[in-house]
């Protein structure tokens, strides 16, 4: 496997992240958080943009499923969790196809909550604009206690906007955090197996968490390198357009 980047907290992996997962040890990371490709064939914005790897259809998604998930069980350690990414909608079954495909794979991982994530302004289009994605919560064993309660599955956080040639589906650094400091500590070992533009891990840097990504294409790894790169004192590199009303 190809280290891309390191540093006192963050490894970058460049490749095939089911091969790079079977390197790792067992048993080595306290919590994931990524965002997989959806099936739904995306590519960003204008002239030249570019598709998702791995994204042309739900049999993509699914043999990922069955694929890193089990790796990604044995990674974690006992009692641990799996927030995984997924589409806000669409003409087709796509989120109750991969709640299908988690569900062939108990007991070794468990649906514990769907959770919405607010975008807080709606996409592209016209009649019912997409505004939303979800979020599957997969338990390992019993899951991370975490402090507090109160939690509720709606979670509202701004959405990015790429600039052209940027990564074109990046989550925002708000979103990242809510799903990480409760479920986390200083120190604790996070895993992104599709990094993208890198903001789990400037996340877990920011906040004292070791992060280990894994991203297919070159140009992505060198973003989520620069993120990190750029991160010193507790200070979050955030893209400029992080606080653009959407479109």
């Amino acid at each position: 496997m190809t280290l891309y980047y390191q540093d006192d907290f963050v490894s970058i992996f460049n490749g095939n992240c089911i091969e790079i997962l079977k390197e790792l040890p067992s048993k080595s990371i306290d919590l994931v958080i990524t965002d997989p490709p959806y099936g739904i064939d995306f590519h960003g914005r204008g002239k030249g943009a570019e598709k998702i790897a791995n994204d042309k259809s739900f049999d993509n998604v699914a043999q990922l499923i069955q694929q890193v998930i089990p790796e990604l069980v044995r990674l974690l350690k006992d009692d641990a969790e799996i927030y995984w990414f997924c589409s806000g909608g669409s003409q087709k079954p796509l989120i109750a196809q991969v709640w299908l495909e988690f569900i062939k794979l108990k007991p070794q991982v468990v649906v514990k909550n769907l959770i919405i994530w607010d975008k807080l302004y709606p996409g592209l289009g016209w009649d019912w604009r997409f505004q939303y994605e979800t979020i599957f919560q997969l338990y390992k064993g019993k899951g991370i206690k975490s402090e507090g309660h109160c939690r509720g599955n709606v979670i509202s956080a701004r959405k990015v906007i790429p600039k052209f040639g940027e990564h074109p589906t990046p989550k925002s650094p708000d979103i990242i955090e809510k799903l990480l400091l409760p479920k986390s500590k200083p120190g604790d070992v996070i895993l992104d197996p599709f990094l993208g533009g890198g903001t789990t891990a400037a996340v877990a840097k920011k906040h004292g968490r070791h992060c280990i990504g894994i991203e297919l294409i070159d140009k992505y790894c060198e973003f989520a390198a620069e993120r990190c790169r750029g991160i010193h004192n507790n200070n979050l590199m955030i893209n400029p357009q992080d606080d653009c009303q959407g479109v």
